[in-house]
């Protein structure tokens, strides 16, 4: 599920020096800080984010929003849990009982979920119809918070909404992963 065009601008942009671990944009709307490095050793647990009260967007395109929210919790899971485990994070996995002794928890709520529409996407183009998804959420470690993000994820492409938004999801995973991650050589 990931998506490897947002892990190559991320790498890019590490390298370029435009992206920080600190006070930082991902260039597509996610912003994240930290207040502490993250010690990779120790474990971290991923919450599934809550969608509970995330906005669905217009009445005549909530069907597709509540489709993509019902798997957004679990899509967004598996996607930040391999992008830590894939950097060489010692141990990752979803929180069940919230954090570790001495470790990390990952925890946040999806926002929005807002699939735009498809039509306007193709008759009109130029950022209108555009999907959104967005995010809030903390690490913590000893209930101390390490870490926040925040943002949303937008699509302009043509494809259809449910995709649109399913994919932002991924982005939005992979973009929380390199966060924990560039927070971890701090």
């Amino acid at each position: 599920m990931k998506i490897k065009s947002t892990l190559l601008v991320t790498s890019a942009l590490l390298i370029a020096g435009l992206y920080s671990p600190t006070a930082t944009s991902d260039g597509h709307g996610i912003t994240a800080s930290a207040t502490d490095s993250v010690d990779s050793s120790l474990p971290i647990r991923v919450a599934r984010f809550s969608v509970a009260n995330a906005s669905l967007g217009k009445a005549k395109h909530q069907d597709t929003a509540m489709i993509v929210r019902d798997s957004a919790a679990g899509m967004l899971l598996v996607d930040v849990v391999e992008e830590l485990r894939d950097s060489g994070f010692a141990d990752v996995a979803e929180a069940t009982d919230g954090a570790p002794a001495g470790g990390y928890l990952l925890d946040g709520e999806f926002t929005e979920f807002n699939p735009g529409s498809q039509s306007a996407r193709v008759l009109w183009g130029f950022g209108a119809g555009k999907s959104r998804v967005c995010v809030k959420g903390t690490l913590t470690k000893d209930g101390n918070v390490v870490g926040e993000f925040s943002g949303c994820q937008k699509s302009l492409g043509w494809g259809d909404s449910q995709q649109q938004l399913e994919a932002e999801v991924d982005r939005i995973g992979v973009a929380i992963g390199q966060y924990v991650i560039a927070w971890s050589k701090q």
